[in-house]
């Protein structure tokens, strides 16, 4: 799904770009509204069946029952903590930077991320115990 998210972010970033004029040879009839309307559907379908849950999951795989309800609490104190930052610093950035730069940093944001999932930084927990995990989180 994190391709997929990224098609979606160039999209709305490509369009935003052309009206920007960053984009002078590429005919602005190629980027429509409707473009960046279906480039945001994508990008928001995507990440609620992909990214969007796996905070969730990973508490649930990551910590063991007695200390789970702590956890899950603090992931979402964090979780809703970052939407509010990210919401308010994105209101800021608009107003002063343009909506070219803007979803340009996202899709740059979303590319990283992809390169992130890929390293062997990403722990891989999918048929793993929870000791397991968590002995590899010790080393």
């Amino acid at each position: 799904s994190g391709a997929g998210m990224a098609v979606g972010m160039a999209m709305i970033s490509l369009f935003f770009a052309a009206q920007a004029g960053w984009l002078a040879a590429l005919p602005l009839g190629l980027m429509s509204p409707e473009i960046a309307v279906a480039g945001l559907l994508v990008y928001i379908l995507l990440f609620s069946v992909g990214w969007g849950p796996v905070p969730w999951l990973l508490v649930s795989e990551l910590f063991p029952p007695q200390k789970r309800p702590m956890a899950t609490g603090l992931c979402t104190v964090l979780a809703w903590g970052g939407t509010f930052v990210i919401t308010q610093g994105t209101t800021t950035l608009l107003a002063s930077a343009g909506p070219a730069f803007v979803f340009s940093g996202f899709l740059l944001a979303t590319l990283l991320s992809l390169v992130w999932v890929a390293s062997p930084f990403f722990l891989e927990t999918k048929g793993r115990s929870l000791a397991q995990i968590q002995q590899d989180l010790k080393s």
